[in-house]
């Protein structure tokens, strides 16, 4: 099974790394329920 959560904060700036102005950026952190990361 999967799970998916999502959230929304802001306006604020987004990070410089790999971001384009024309274009959406998301940052995505995945963390595994269970195991070592």
């Amino acid at each position: 099974d999967t799970i998916v959560l999502a959230a929304v904060y802001g306006p604020k700036a987004g990070t410089k790394k790999n971001e384009n102005p024309e274009r959406a950026s998301i940052e995505v952190i995945w963390k595994p329920m269970f195991g070592p990361i």
